[in-house]
């Protein structure tokens, strides 16, 4: 009843005031003084993965409204990471050398691995986490340099995290790569938490951060909208006359929160050192003289209201009792409901009493007949244990003479095997020569040797086979569906890394299939690749694997007459389709699919656009040259020098090999980094342009910049190049040593 009245004393007085002259206030204009206003403001839409509908609308927007509260704006729209980071440096710059107020505006893609704030450009790779964490904005140094600078107002404003570009596996890369490296805050105070799915919060001394949504939460990209829900509230809120930032951005927090009903809360962090108005405004004051003739309509109008109010506390009183009649009925209802509860709780108890003692009883007599089975089996025990110890016998005399029939066999597989290996090589010989395409080098190869682990097993190809493997003949009465299966399957990588064959050995007439599957290494781990026997059902054109460590590999037989393969675990997935293969473990030599042509004609140019294409299988004004080509050459008196072009982090590479990794950068380079490339390749091989060289890039499925590195090395004159197309992956497989990396070379 109180809030009723407070409610309605509340409206009269409004009304009053609203009878009093008031005097219009004149239109607002920006505050003027010797100190400027500069504001960076960034939009990142166009991202090559997971683009974004409205941050450029954003940028733009908000550009304009500072512009007309006299800022001096830096626009930055869709820019790729070398080029926005200029444009930061120089914000930056003019920060540090001028006074008056910085202001840094950001929508877009941004991540924040252990707290860490990085904000990304529209060209940056999402499958690399280091390039992402070297090639991205780091919020925490940007804020320590404003802090250092003469500004003496630093406002920084995120509308980013509008979701996660990396999907569940970039997410848990995010956070091991984070783990392992210790990433900490930088300039500012950031939260060590891994917040994979929004920034991180943190502060800085005399500095105000707003954020679009709370820390590790994820912002809305505007729903169909030209833009996002905390942009278009932000620009509103800065057309307001006379808010402080702290009001201005309170403002848009409540607004935000109501708009998406409490999923989206806009977050600041810090403070300002002293207040600060976007838009200030001269309001005079109103004259409080109210005339004769409107007070006596005014307490017409409180006596009017005073009555109304009278009768809404008779008809409140007059409901209060209504309700105190039904809670009285009410908590006689729920009495007698009780007392039935108990009715019935009494029944049950008798009635499992009795289910109790039928059930001893039955017991009882269970145990007794149980003493007699077990008298029985007892006996039976017997005379079943005397039967196995006589088959066990027999068992063990077929063993020795299988055994005997197995090692002479044996050996005569491993003759039969040698010649067939150097017809198949002879053959594969002849195949390669005649099939080889224009820009392949015909160069002799060093044959590379047959490697065995402690155990015998074989390391060909990347992977490790089973000493003892033997894929044996089809034996009659195998089902179709089944029998697809059979036989040798390579040629497949997951995910581009790492190599992978499936053995199925055998396949009985139930559909029960003996296999091997082998799994290679990754070569940026430098680890070693593994194998493990099943034995399996056929189901539903189906086998399914249980792994070691947890994963499931599913086969599917295609019509291509290929298997399909699934791997899973948890959340995680990944395909790939393997190919029929020679069933003589020994018959082949191509390392990480370096002999793969996928009809791709050669580019003669550096753009951004080969990337979406498979590799060329050769490049103009270069040799191509397998792995034994390559060890062949570096056995030669004169060997050639190796230039590792791979772009991003540094990762293992070829011994004596220098890395160069922006050579095949598909920007047109500078003078600066011309200069550094010149000086380099000056060290490698002085001033003679006919050094042979041979450049490499990671793999067949990651190869362009290698491509492109060819491609400028032939610009800048140089006339004796090979491109060692399957790359560091390749040269892993063929189990050749890779060393850790270093510095690029300058």
């Amino acid at each position: 009843m109180k809030a009723l009245a407070h409610r309605l004393l509340c409206a009269l007085l409004m009304v009053a005031q609203c009878a009093l002259p008031v005097w219009a206030a004149p239109l607002y204009d920006t505050a003027s003084t010797d100190e400027s206003r500069l504001a960076l403001v960034i939009g990142n839409s166009a991202y090559l993965v997971d683009p974004l509908d409205n941050p450029v609308n954003d940028a733009n927007a908000v550009a304009r409204s500072l512009e007309r509260l006299g800022f001096e704006v830096m626009l930055a729209i869709n820019l790729p990471g070398a080029e926005l980071k200029r444009r930061v440096r120089t914000f930056q710059a003019r920060a540090r050398a001028e006074r008056g107020t910085a202001l840094v505006y950001y929508a877009g893609h941004a991540v924040a691995p252990a707290g860490r704030n990085i904000l990304l450009p529209v060209d940056i790779n999402f499958r690399d986490v280091l390039e992402v964490e070297d090639e991205g904005i780091d919020v925490a140094k940007m804020l320590a340099i404003l802090e250092d600078s003469k500004k003496h107002t630093r406002i920084m404003i995120f509308d980013a995290c509008r979701d996660n570009p990396y999907g569940q596996v970039g997410e848990a890369l995010i956070r091991t790569t984070a783990r392992a490296r210790g990433i900490g805050g930088g300039g500012a105070r950031a939260n060590a938490s891994d917040a994979t799915g929004g920034l991180a919060a943190m502060a800085g001394k005399g500095t105000l951060v707003a954020y679009s949504t709370a820390p590790g939460a994820v912002a809305e990209d505007g729903d169909g909208r030209s833009n996002s829900v905390f942009t278009a509230e932000l620009v509103d809120a800065l057309a307001q006359p006379g808010l402080t930032a702290q009001q201005v951005f309170s403002r848009v927090a409540e607004r935000v929160r109501k708009e998406t009903r409490g999923q989206q809360v806009p977050w600041v962090s810090g403070a300002l050192d002293r207040s600060f108005v976007f838009s200030a405004a001269r309001v005079e004051p109103a004259s409080l003289v109210v005339p004769g003739e409107r007070r006596e309509q005014t307490e017409a109008q409180l006596r009017t209201e005073m009555s109304r109010l009278k009768r809404l506390q008779q008809n409140e009183k007059a409901a209060a009792q209504q309700v105190a009649v039904t809670l009285l009925e009410r908590e006689r209802v729920a009495t007698e409901l009780d007392e039935a509860a108990q009715r019935l709780r009494l029944a049950a108890q008798a009635e499992a009493k009795a289910l109790a003692d039928a059930a001893r009883a039955q017991a009882e007599a269970a145990q007794r007949a149980a003493v007699v089975a077990r008298e029985a089996a007892r006996r039976q025990a017997a005379e079943e244990q005397a039967r196995l110890d006589r088959l066990a016998q027999a068992a063990r005399e077929a063993e020795a003479r299988e055994q005997a029939a197995r090692q002479a066999l044996a050996a005569q597989r491993e003759r039969d095997l040698a010649e067939r290996r150097q017809a198949e090589q002879a053959r594969l010989a002849l195949l390669a020569e005649a099939a080889r395409p224009e820009g392949v080098a015909a160069l002799p190869a060093a044959p590379i040797a047959v490697r065995r682990d402690a155990d015998g097993n074989l390391l060909v190809r990347g992977v490790r086979l089973p000493a003892d493997l033997r894929v044996r003949d089809l034996p009659a009465g195998v089902p179709a569906a089944c029998a697809a299966f059979y036989g040798a399957w390579g040629r497949a990588r997951w995910e581009g890394q790492r190599s992978a064959e499936v053995w199925v050995e055998n396949v009985t007439p139930a559909c029960d299939a003996t296999l091997v599957y082998a799994r290679g290494g990754d070569s940026v781990d430098r680890d070693e690749p593994a194998f493990e026997r099943h034995t399996v059902r056929v189901q539903r054109d189906e086998l399914r694997l249980r792994l070691r460590g947890g994963a499931e590999l599913t086969l599917r037989a295609t019509v291509d007459r290929t298997l399909a393969a699934t791997w899973s675990r948890g959340s995680v997935v990944a395909n790939v389709e393997f190919e029929r293969i020679a069933s003589d473990p020994l018959a082949s030599q191509a390392f990480a699919l370096e002999d793969r042509d996928d009809g791709v004609r050669p580019p003669p140019t550096i753009t951004a656009r080969n990337y979406s294409r498979r590799l060329p299988v050769a490049v103009p004004g270069a040799a191509t040259i397998s792995t034994a080509q390559l060890l062949r050459m570096l056995g030669d008196a004169q060997p050639p020098r190796l230039i590792d072009a791979r772009a991003g982090a540094a990762k293992p590479r070829i011994a004596g090999a220098i890395w160069l990794p922006e050579l095949g950068a598909e920007q047109r380079l500078g003078a600066v980094e011309r200069g550094a490339i010149e000086a380099a390749l000056s060290k490698l091989a002085g001033s003679d342009r006919n050094v042979p060289m041979v450049v490499f890039d990671r793999s067949v499925d990651w190869g362009w910049i290698g491509y492109h590195a060819v491609l400028r090395l032939r610009e800048m004159g140089y006339s004796n190049l090979y491109w060692y197309r399957g790359g560091s992956d390749a040269w892993h497989d063929a189990g050749l040593p890779l060393v850790a990396a270093t510095s690029p070379a300058r």
